[in-house]
């Protein structure tokens, strides 16, 4: 075939109809096995599980006000570029050029030689110092199979609950006595409930699982990851919680109050759903590092639900409230509490 023909061609292959969104790595991730990947401004992809995809289409609708939006799911395909890039796209799941990958690359060459469209890495969003580097050498090796295999994987789209914040601090806290799912064989259950039990969920309901605190002097984030967060005990944990609202020059008392409210009204919700379990799930805290904002706003959102039982599931055999999660819970807000209470006495009248 001509180089004219193949031109034209390509070129009738470049709109099609469908929307190829290029994707990013997610650089606020702070726990969780696999990635997340920016889809845009506003929302993120994070690997199909299917059972959490089930939990996200049947939660209660008095709890979704505190769990990020499901939008669907979506397909990612990967690539890796001559010059050694990986870039990234994601792809409607029903996109015809899921079905045939040629038609695919015969897209992104269309895209870079006839529309003069350059891509972006999918790690241009992390630096080259020792921690991002270990990301990347986690990134690459779950996508390396769908580098050679050429197949896409699912993902589910959902918010980026960090989108309001210039500098988003996070703590991912594991939620609840138990550290195993239902569906889980019985030496597994045995083997991660004895791992639960080496942490503060056994006395707290509740472990640190990965924070970053944005530091405005240094302007780096402090950080804790999960190994860490593992070891903690009752008086390292309260330490941590204290630790979140310090920005490495003052504590962020004014944040305290906004928490506690946010959490006693999930904690007055999952009292009332009867039947649930949140098993292995996480609550996300997150602030705004930037202490230019007059008014704080902090989001508290229930995460991770590949392990837990929706009311109506047929097998369920459940009774009454998640009591392992509303012991965590509770702790969490008295812990809040005390810290602020602490500060009241020392503060000056």
């Amino acid at each position: 075939m001509a180089k004219a023909a193949v031109h034209d061609e390509i070129y009738r292959e470049l709109d099609h109809g469908c929307k190829i969104v290029q994707l990013t790595l997610y650089k606020h991730q702070v726990s969780g096995h696999h990635v997340f990947l920016m889809y845009d401004e506003n929302k993120l992809l994070k690997h199909l599980n299917e059972d959490e995809q089930y939990i996200y289409e049947g939660f209660p609708e008095y709890l979704k006000k505190f769990i990020p939006k499901f939008y669907g799911i979506v397909k990612v395909v990967c690539h890796k570029a001559e010059d050694g890039e990986i870039l990234c796209f994601a792809l409607p799941k029903d996109c015809s050029y899921l079905k045939d990958n040629d038609r695919f690359q015969n897209w992104l060459t269309g895209m870079q030689l006839i529309k003069n469209q350059s891509f972006t890495n999918v790690f241009t969003t992390i630096e080259d110092d020792k921690e991002d580097l270990k990301i990347k050498e986690r990134v690459m090796k779950q996508l390396q199979r769908s580098i050679e295999d050429k197949k896409s994987e699912k993902f589910m789209l959902l918010e980026d609950v960090s989108r309001k914040f210039k500098f988003p601090c996070a703590i991912d806290l594991k939620m609840g006595t138990r550290g195993f799912g239902d569906r889980e064989g019985t030496e597994k259950q045995k083997r991660k409930q004895r791992k639960a039990d080496s942490t503060t969920a056994l006395s707290l309901g509740v472990r640190m699982s990965g924070m970053q605190v944005y530091q405005p002097c240094s302007e780096e984030y402090f950080t804790v990851n999960k190994l860490e967060g593992r070891k903690f005990k009752d008086e390292d944990f309260v330490k941590a919680l204290k630790r979140f609202v310090y920005n490495g020059s003052h504590h962020r008392v004014e944040l305290l109050g906004p928490y506690i409210e946010r959490l006693e009204k999930l904690l007055y919700n999952i009292e009332k759903a009867d039947c649930f379990r949140f098993y292995c799930s996480s609550l996300l805290l997150m602030y705004d590092g930037d202490t230019s904002m007059k008014s704080p706003h902090v989001e508290v959102r229930m995460i991770d639900f590949a392990h837990c039982v929706l009311k109506h599931d047929e097998l369920n055999t459940h009774k009454g409230p998640d009591k392992g999660y509303i012991k965590g819970l509770q702790n969490t807000i008295d812990i809040f509490k005390n810290i602020r209470n602490s500060f009241e006495k020392t503060s000056p009248r």
